[in-house]
């Protein structure tokens, strides 16, 4: 009987190109042929019936028939894409659906024709497959009425505006899982190198456990059904706008207790590996443009924040040995945020820091900013939009080479004369803007103590100058430097700036 893998489904989309895999099962030592865009291929299944066909670079197009079939007269077709595929990683705000999201209605009336997502099961351990249904996964979807619900908003987002930048179909493989760590996604021998502390507590929780006991309870236990995600009520409660107190009274008390028991518990979505392991690795095979990258929220450790960077970097390099060296990775940082619920930002200024370096030093690696869309009592933030947007701008720029501006504005370079400090910015070309009278989460330090200052801009620099400044004295100035902050200094494509803490002496 004529198989094939899982993942070739009717309205999918492969990556226009480059060469890639088809693959599945059919009768030990029969003889497999294929058809796509005019070319014939053939192979022999191996003795157990496992295939697999190396297909040439593909060209891209809107509609295709993919035929593949025995000399037992057993055919599939299929109706497919061939153009851009991306895979978009990271916890709930990448994971994000659209129908939460806050421009959905607007979209119903347009929803884009040549776009694809196919969203990867949710699942952390091997048993997790034979006991839980994830049938309404690992399904291609197009962007209808239908299935819209599915889709990521930041990967919605993202292939719409690149499908019509570019003129080419656009397919998001979503592979993320709300609440998790970025050692998750990880290999455990990364961990080892990069993050002993955590791969020694795992290996010692290992040593304490009845491992069997173990699984057998994550087996059975309901919290590991992630099949339907739209049926969890405290999701739908809580995910399409901020909660309020008042609106649940005793009940939200309650579930803020329940967040925190849940949190105590190891469940297998957290352990380090897991998610690498039996998520990221059932991609191997598959042949993607590029990753987007949203994570770090759930890495807002007191006192661990600084490991980010050495973390973020580790995880590029193990996905980048799955999917390739040359594979690019875009990186959201993360927006302003201060609380929401039980859960209370600490240093997020500190993963934005290591996010920041991390892409400077590692090739192909770019920073998108979203420092003006968060909301600072939610850490879901409901414009998805400007996300996505932003992510295809980089993208267009980066990957497909279009002379646009995409990048935020970065200090480049601090000077000093007569009073007037000047900060000077790349990616401003055309001259900065400010949205509003003044700047804001703008602070600036002479000798340990706060001063006022005027501001203005001059093309690509921001001039301060602060009054009665004498000797040498030491300055720091800072931007977005806090958990919470939304700032208003942007580039002429209405990009906002990368926040900065930088300490001086002239």
């Amino acid at each position: 009987m004529l198989k094939l893998a899982p993942y070739f489904q009717n309205h999918m989309l492969l990556q226009a190109g480059a060469t890639q895999k088809v693959w599945g099962n059919a009768c030990p030592k029969s003889k497999i042929s294929l058809c796509l865009q005019n070319c014939e291929m053939e192979t022999l299944a191996d003795e157990v019936g496992n295939w697999e066909i190396l297909l040439p670079p593909l060209e891209t197009s809107w509609q295709e028939e993919l035929r593949v079939w025995t000399t037992d007269s057993d055919e599939i077709c299929l109706r497919l894409a061939i153009g851009q595929l991306w895979l978009a990683g990271g916890q709930s705000n990448m994971e994000f659906h659209m129908r939460y999201e806050r421009h959905l209605n607007e979209e119903m009336d347009n929803l884009p024709k040549h776009i694809y997502f196919y969203d990867v099961p949710k699942i952390a351990f091997p048993e997790a497959k034979e006991a839980f249904d994830f049938s309404q996964m690992a399904r291609w979807r197009q962007a209808s009425v239908e299935d819209i619900d599915w889709w990521s908003a930041v990967g919605y987002y993202f292939a719409k505006h690149l499908s019509r930048a570019i003129d080419s179909p656009i397919g998001v493989i979503g592979c993320n899982w709300g609440g998790t760590k970025i050692q998750s996604w990880m290999k455990l021998e990364t961990i080892r190198e990069l993050d002993p502390e955590t791969f020694d507590a795992y290996q010692d929780w290992l040593q304490t456990q009845d491992t069997a006991a173990y699984w057998e309870k994550q087996r059975t236990s309901p919290l590991n059904n992630r099949g339907l995600p739209f049926e969890d009520a405290f999701g739908e409660l809580v995910m399409p706008r901020t909660v309020k107190v008042e609106e649940f009274g005793a009940f939200l008390t309650h579930v803020g207790e329940e967040i925190k028991t849940y949190r105590s518990t190891l469940q297998p979505q957290t352990l380090p590996g897991s998610l690498y392991e039996h998520m990221v690795l059932q991609l191997k095979d598959m042949t993607i443009a590029g990753i987007l990258w949203y994570q770090g929220e759930s890495n807002d450790i007191e006192g661990k924040q600084y490991r980010y960077k050495s973390l973020l970097k580790g995880l590029i390099k193990d996905w980048r040995e799955v999917f390739g060296e040359a594979v690019p990775v875009y990186v959201v940082q993360l927006p302003g945020y201060e609380s929401w619920l039980d859960n209370k930002a600490i240093r997020y200024d500190i993963i934005r820091d290591c996010q920041e370096k991390a892409v400077k030093e590692t090739d192909l690696t770019y920073l998108c900013s979203i420092s003006d869309v968060g909301e600072q009592f939610d850490i879901h933030p409901k414009d998805k939009q400007t996300v996505g947007e932003r992510l295809a701008l980089l993208a267009q720029k980066h990957t497909y080479g279009y002379p646009i501006e995409a990048d935020a504005p970065m200090l480049s370079q601090v000077t000093y004369n007569a009073g007037q400090v000047v900060l000077h910015f790349k990616h401003a070309e055309g001259g900065l803007v400010i949205r509003g009278e003044r700047i804001e989460f703008l602070k600036l330090e002479v000798n340990g103590e706060e001063r006022s200052f005027t501001e203005r801009i001059d093309q690509d620099k921001l001039i301060l100058k602060v009054l009665e400044v004498k000797g040498d004295p030491e300055w720091r100035i800072s931007l977005g430097r806090s958990n919470w902050m939304a700032l208003n200094l942007y580039n002429q494509a209405g990009i906002p700036a990368i926040p900065f803490d930088i300490n001086l002496t002239f």
